[in-house]
């Protein structure tokens, strides 16, 4: 830790001289959500709440510091919007001008407060999404979500799912972690791949998705090719639902900030020999229109998309979200 370096606030500026202000313990913490050692909008936002705790609790930075380590949290995962909101949550309320213990004392318990919230919310959401899974239905899901694979879980322990078609998620493979967890709880899965999804859905009751950002007119970020998906269970008369904790709604998106969609490194895609000529692209996440999307599973209920303004107003109106707002905004 380097107490004398001088206060940088900008997003932009160099990583090597931003890197300088973390705490070490926020740092790990972002470094893994890049590296999707931490992932998932629901875990990368309860990591990003923890490290304010354990910052607030145990650093010896000066409490105007949290700025950069804020900031470089934000910077990991620009598309997921639950990191931002966790954040928003855990310093509502609190004087980054005054370093005092009760200041800190408060991001410490505003953090815990969160991350049990979040945990509250997964819960609920569930057991209410659950409800509109019909008896012995065949669902068909993308990536991994924690909020959709407990979903299905609990409708299996309520009604039973026949079956789970769930898609193989290119280039991470996701997918491969929704198959391990449902079929531990029981659950009959099946992997396929991606291209695979029009071939099934002729059999599919239902399409759950998870959410990394709800925007205000109701469109929802996921993972790439979660929108082809709902356009074509659309095509078929299949529901489409999304699981989303309500610190998923994007407030910025009110004010018009443009939803940043991540591009990740091209060695996931291709990590063979270089072919002189060719470039890879790696959008790491597309947007489903509202019209493709059926409800919005919230632990407040099944919400319409033309609804999600609503939510994401209430997260808007906190006196902290300004300090958070995409630097080209500012």
């Amino acid at each position: 830790m380097i107490s004398k370096t001088p206060r940088i606030t900008k997003l932009d500026i160099p990583r090597k001289y931003l890197i300088l202000l973390m705490d070490l313990f926020v740092e790990d913490v972002a470094r893994k959500i890049e590296s999707m050692e931490i992932r998932g909008a629901h875990r990368i936002a309860q990591a990003a709440a923890k490290s304010l705790v354990q910052w607030a609790e145990s650093s010896e930075e000066p409490i105007n510091y949290l700025d950069a380590n804020v900031k470089r949290l934000i910077s990991t995962r620009p598309t997921a919007v639950s990191l931002r909101n966790a954040l928003v949550f855990t310093l509502t309320g609190v004087d980054l001008s005054g370093d005092t213990r009760e200041q800190r004392e408060k991001i410490a318990r505003q953090g815990r407060d969160f991350v049990n919230y979040s945990n509250t919310a997964i819960s609920k959401l569930s057991s209410l999404g659950a409800l509109h899974l019909k008896k012995d239905s065949i669902v068909m899901t993308i990536c991994n979500s924690t909020a959709a694979v407990r979903t299905i879980i609990e409708a299996d322990g309520n009604t039973g799912v026949s079956k789970v078609y769930s898609l193989e998620t290119r280039p991470r493979r996701q997918g491969l972690i929704t198959v391990k967890e449902l079929a531990t709880a029981g659950v009959k899965v099946y992997l396929i791949v991606d291209n695979a999804a029009r071939y099934f859905l002729d059999e599919v009751d239902v399409v759950l998705t998870g959410a990394d950002s709800v925007l205000a007119d109701g469109s929802v970020a996921n993972k790439i090719g979660t929108s082809s998906l709902a356009a074509q269970a659309d095509e078929f008369g299949i529901p489409v639902y999304t699981c989303s904790e309500s610190y998923k709604f994007h407030p910025g998106s009110l004010l018009g900030e443009k939803l940043e969609i991540e591009e990740r490194d091209s060695s996931e895609v291709w990590w063979g020999d270089v072919i002189e000529g060719v470039r890879v692209k790696n959008p790491s996440f597309d947007v489903t229109p509202p019209q493709h999307i059926t409800a919005i599973f919230t632990e407040m209920g099944a919400v319409k998309p033309g609804q999600a303004k609503n939510i994401a107003q209430k997260i808007l109106d906190k006196d902290t979200y300004n300090i958070f707002k995409n630097p080209s905004q500012r």
